[in-house]
């Protein structure tokens, strides 16, 4: 049986009956029932000293006083700690209630540890709002807070798992709020961690305001589609400061609206420029353009297609096939310039073995800045002289006085004249000149 004893020493178990002293006419009373007890001990300045347990079977312990406090100078307090599954109700009333967990008075830590087990906050079917950090008012003095959850020190290479707001598969949901959330006053919250995992095994994370990734990456697991900003967004605006913007490996693919460019499927090492319907198929003789690292550069339309130049929404210029038409824009005089205007080098156009044709029936063509006419024609001339002469050469006349002695030489002459405007003539129809 343990013993009682009052603030003097005094035993007040005795012979297996409890004994107070009343403190105002030092009468020791055997307790005989509550009441006796009551009124045994109604000295509130008087203590009460147990040396062994205590066991109150009634089931509260209740208190009048403003402040109550309970075993202050343990360094361990077990509450509920048999192995029983139970509920532990703090601070349920209806009012608005304060509980503080850890010194308030210097800069000691508390720590809560689940054990063996898990700890969870706001696991209940009904909405809940948690709020982890300060709530002052916006008249309170700045104060820094620090708070940790899941701490682990820095030699532990345990995992923590930290459960915030589980909600179950109904229509319940739980609303966190960390920081300074939904304040008029100006203020940043900031979580640290080496790996931070938010909304996993599934799940979802909507932020309501503006994500500041100050480490630089952000990356995924993830490999197969990632999506970003995919619904609502009218105007995405990425890299505002950005002075280089790399996007994808060297052999990506881009679609942006209706155009497709990136790495040639045909060849990754040229770059590339075509519509998005261009499929790898099509995309050896499809594209638009393309340009190597030696910077050739490759102008193109897929078959059946033409290659056009515009000035101001006028077509100038077109690429069909094999025939390209420098048609100008309507209404004005073309100019086209080919080869050096600023030195004397010389410009030439080659049609290798497969001819070059200038101007179509009816055109007008001009040279030297002269006006333009149209094709000139004539026909050969009738050449009736009796042959005679040398090839490509007029003979001299030795006797001008005589005739008849030079008569041979002047025909052969006009003859050779007749026949070499004849060739000249020949040539000009040939290249469609006359």
């Amino acid at each position: 049986m343990p013993n009682f004893k009052t603030a003097t020493n005094e035993d007040v178990l005795k012979s297996g009956f409890l004994y107070a002293r009343n403190p105002d006419t030092q009468e020791i009373k055997k307790i005989a029932s509550p009441v006796d007890f009551q009124v045994g001990l109604t000295n509130a300045s008087k203590d009460l000293t147990v040396t062994g347990d205590l066991e109150v079977n009634g089931g509260d312990i209740t208190t009048t006083a403003a402040t109550f406090n309970l075993v202050n100078a343990a360094t361990t307090i077990n509450l509920g700690s048999t192995a029983v599954a139970r509920t532990t109700n703090i601070a349920t009333g209806a009012a608005a209630q304060t509980i503080t967990l850890g010194s308030t008075t210097d800069a000691s830590s508390t720590t809560i540890d689940a054990g063996t087990g898990v700890i969870d906050i706001g696991t209940s079917v009904s909405a809940r709002t948690i709020t982890i950090g300060p709530k002052n008012s916006l008249t309170a003095a700045a104060i820094s807070h620090q708070i940790d959850v899941g701490y682990i020190p820095s030699n532990g290479a345990a995992t923590t798992t930290v459960n915030i707001g589980t909600a179950g598969f109904g229509s319940t949901r739980n609303i966190i709020k960390i920081g300074n959330y939904g304040s008029t006053v100006a203020s940043s919250t900031t979580i640290y961690g080496d790996t931070i995992s938010i909304g996993v095994n599934p799940g979802s994370v909507t932020f309501p305001g503006d994500i500041a990734v100050d480490g630089g990456d952000i990356t995924t697991t993830s490999t197969g589609i990632a999506t970003i900003f995919n619904t609502k967004a009218t105007t995405l605006n990425i890299g505002g400061a950005a002075t280089s913007l790399n996007a994808g490996a060297s052999t990506v693919l881009a679609t942006i609206g209706q155009t497709e460019l990136g790495a040639w499927p045909t060849n990754t090492t040229y770059a590339y420029f075509a519509h998005k319907d261009v499929t790898a198929a099509t995309a050896v003789t499809g594209y638009a353009l393309l340009q190597n690292s030696a910077g050739h550069t490759y102008l193109n339309a897929g078959s059946g297609g033409s290659v056009n130049i515009l000035n101001a929404g006028s077509p100038i210029a077109t690429l069909n096939n094999n025939t390209i038409s420098l048609t100008g824009k309507s209404g004005t005089s073309t100019t086209t310039t080919l080869g050096n205007t600023h030195g004397t080098s010389s410009t030439t156009i080659n049609a290798g073995t497969g001819g070059i044709t200038i101007g179509a029936v009816g055109a007008k063509i001009g040279f030297f800045g002269v006006t333009t006419a149209v094709k000139q024609t004539t026909s050969n001339m009738t050449n009736s002289i009796t042959a005679g002469g040398t090839s490509n050469t007029l003979t001299n006349y030795t006797n001008l006085s005589t005739y008849s002695s030079d008569a041979a030489a002047i025909r052969g002459n006009f003859y050779r004249i007749g026949l070499k405007l004849n060739e000249i003539i020949d040539a000009l129809q040939a290249y469609g000149l006359m």
